[in-house]
């Protein structure tokens, strides 16, 4: 869990050009399917994305600048904590324990 110090950021404020949230190019049961980073590859999450909630802790983003004198540039590398809430459980299916079939 992160602070008591925490930001909601709204589903509307995400695309797929911040790394936040992926879409897929299919769908999984009609489903339009999205890769959230660190999710367990065995498990499916069934929600809509209202029901999800993408919280971040305040004062945790860093920047890091690294010169790279061989290619002539410099490197920025940019990270934040966030942490993913289901706002209504009652509205969400979890399923784990998939294997994947050859």
């Amino acid at each position: 869990m992160l602070s008591s110090a925490l930001v909601n950021l709204d589903a509307k404020q995400l695309n797929s050009q911040n790394g936040v949230l992926i879409t897929a190019q299919n769908l999984i049961g009609g489903l339009r399917a999205i890769s959230a980073p660190f999710f367990s590859a065995d498990c499916i999450l069934i929600t809509t994305l209202s029901n999800l909630a993408i919280y971040f802790k305040q004062n945790s983003a860093r920047l890091f600048f690294k010169q790279e004198p061989r290619q002539n540039n410099v490197q920025i590398y940019f990270s934040v904590m966030l942490d993913y809430l289901l706002e209504n459980h009652r509205h969400a299916v979890l399923i784990e324990g998939i294997d994947e079939v050859q």
